[in-house]
């Protein structure tokens, strides 16, 4: 019999997921996966949206149309997904879909939309203005970092219910060390960006001169 590979193992998830009477547990190995790639993927945009704001690189299509694909798939995920609300677990469909449809919900559709207007842009924009306003729609991508937040309470209340005191330990180290790179990581990108945009003689015209 042939074994099932990772995508189809993966549709027939995401189906039960959907489809279940009763909403995911946000504490299942599964879910917890999901937010874990969740976590890595906004790492990808903080890290690399101040690069192409800085540098004025366009977004490489087939990433963002994979991760546009991905956080769609996070609402609907949402509205199956049982969540703690004033220390009660609510695990009702209606009772999870009021509470999303209360919360996050209009922030993720909003970020949505700027995915897609970023995926549609037309290639020939020449106004100075309409570009000045892309690499600002780019640039509010990097608010999805507050979902962090949520990834990293579902991941740390999994690891301490299994009693794994020694990850929460690593996550906490990894946090700050992370912290500090993404500190200095802005301000590089930031800087840069000054010099850029600067008029008259920036730093980098400076310093192409002593070069």
């Amino acid at each position: 019999e042939k074994t099932p590979g990772i995508t189809a193992l993966f549709c027939a998830w995401l189906h039960k997921a959907l489809t279940a009477n009763v909403p995911l547990n946000h504490h299942d190995k599964s879910r917890i996966a999901w937010d874990t790639l969740a976590g890595f993927l906004i790492l990808h945009d903080v890290i690399m949206i101040p690069i192409q704001l800085a540098w004025d690189l366009d977004p490489d299509v087939p990433v963002v149309a994979s991760m546009l694909a991905f956080w769609i798939l996070d609402m609907l995920l949402s509205f199956n997904t049982s969540i703690h609300h004033n220390g009660e677990m609510l695990t009702t469909r209606f009772a999870v879909c009021t509470r999303y449809l209360a919360g996050r919900f209009w922030f993720d559709l909003v970020l949505i939309c700027l995915d897609l207007l970023i995926l549609f842009q037309p290639d020939d924009v020449k106004q100075v203005s309409i570009l000045r306003g892309m690499r600002g729609i780019r640039g509010f991508r990097i608010l999805r970092a507050t979902r962090l937040a949520q990834a990293q309470e579902a991941i740390e209340e999994f690891f301490m219910e299994n009693g794994a005191e020694q990850v929460l330990l690593l996550i906490a180290v990894s946090q700050t060390l992370g912290s500090v790179f993404l500190i200095a990581h802005f301000l590089s990108c930031g800087w840069y960006f000054l010099g850029q945009n600067q008029d008259g003689v920036s730093w980098l015209v400076r310093l192409e001169g002593e070069d």
